[in-house]
């Protein structure tokens, strides 16, 4: 078989570019304002992490419930998280 890339990808190759991103993830870090009069879905998405830890494989389907659920749910493990990732249609 022809080896279909000639030269190896340098890991180091997005050193910075990785150090620049968590700079501004301590900058800026994922929230969101709550609420007194409605219940946020980033809220319930957090609590139920929170009270099932990581007892739990999460299935989202296609939708803002799937960007949710990435960003705000505590996972612990690899294969955790089970969605589309956006690529499936609705129903996935």
């Amino acid at each position: 078989l022809k080896p279909i890339l000639k030269e190896t990808v340098n890991p180091d190759r997005y050193a910075t570019w990785r150090k620049t991103l968590k700079k501004y993830e301590e900058i800026h870090p994922l929230g969101f304002k709550d609420s007194s009069s409605a219940i946020k879905p980033q809220w319930v998405i957090s609590k139920v992490g929170e009270i099932l830890k990581d007892k739990a494989v999460v299935v989202t389907d296609v939708g803002q419930h799937q960007m949710w659920t990435a960003q705000f749910y505590p996972f612990s493990y690899q294969n955790q998280f089970i969605t589309s990732g956006g690529l499936g249609t609705m129903g996935y």
